[in-house]
């Protein structure tokens, strides 16, 4: 690691990514809906 304090071979890293990354999805989806995208 260069010292970011994140391992990218680090499986929880990418669990966690993920899930930050669905929950913004579904958060932008839940705004178009009521934007009337």
């Amino acid at each position: 690691s260069a010292g970011f304090g994140v391992n990218l071979s680090d499986e929880n890293f990418w669990k966690e990514g993920l899930t930050v990354f669905e929950s913004f999805l579904k958060e932008a989806e839940e705004l178009a809906k009521k934007l009337g995208y």
